[in-house]
């Protein structure tokens, strides 16, 4: 029976410890909650002359700012970003000290993209907690009954691009402008939306479908091979075919 609680036990811990990774991060005595456009960071003696990167998620949003509410118990830091954007370099948000008089709330930084890097670096050991939020209501929201949310969406694509359409039930979510295909890994399919756009290749390796007359090329690369013929010609008078090198007749 002992082994049997023990075995029992086992697993629920083991399940609860999968739960916790899946809502929390943690790094040198930083917790980020991850919350729908929005993260709450608690800070337990972070140490002196460290610092913690976490990356967040904006989901359905254009351009815009970073929303903080600063809570600190002692210590001081710094707070930077960087985007997915045009600018692509870390930027400062603030520096922020538990000798200020609390809370902070404020707004600042431009950001573009789906993806926002957040990395604090402390100039005294730290305690307390900072909200990141990318909108105001996420920020007034977050103290509240805040429900995690994993959004689905479907892509709609063309030849050149696609679209990311959400079909969750969210009213902040507007339409997306069309994004160009992307295949860094060179395998033929959209990194993002798995639309097939080719195989590029710089060689193409063909042959000549040859009668009497004339000639066309085949290739067998993938690429599509021209359904009419040329005519043979013998531009240097050696009575081969310049092009595929049939023997022609005087």
């Amino acid at each position: 029976m002992k082994k049997l609680f023990a075995c029992f036990l086992t697993v629920v811990l083991f399940l609860a410890c999968l739960t916790a990774c899946d809502l929390f991060e943690k790094d040198k005595n930083v917790t980020c909650e991850k919350y729908e456009n929005c993260a709450v960071f608690t800070f337990d003696d972070f140490p002196i002359r460290e610092t913690a990167s976490f990356e967040l998620e904006r989901a359905g949003l254009g351009e815009g700012a970073i929303y903080y509410q600063v809570n600190l118990e002692e210590g001081a830091l710094s707070v930077k970003y960087k985007d997915k954007g045009l600018i692509h370099q870390e930027q400062p948000l603030g520096e922020f000290s538990a000798n200020d008089e609390m809370p902070i709330n404020g707004s600042g930084g431009y950001i573009e993209g789906d993806k926002i890097t957040i990395t604090f670096e402390s100039y005294s050991p730290v305690s307390g907690e900072i909200i990141i939020a990318f909108t105001e209501g996420a920020l007034k929201a977050v103290h509240k009954e805040l429900q995690r949310h994993e959004h689905t969406f479907v892509y709609e694509t063309r030849e050149d691009a696609h679209n990311k359409i959400y079909t969750c039930d969210c009213t902040n979510l507007e339409k997306r402008d069309f994004e160009a295909h992307c295949d860094e890994d060179n395998n033929g399919e959209c990194d993002e939306c798995e639309y097939f756009v080719g195989v590029s290749h710089e060689d193409h390796n063909w042959g000549y479908d040859i009668n009497e007359t004339s000639h066309r090329q085949i290739f067998g690369c993938g690429c599509e091979s021209p359904e009419s013929y040329e005519d043979h010609y013998n531009d240097d008078g050696d009575n081969l075919c310049d092009a595929c090198g049939y023997e022609m007749s005087e």
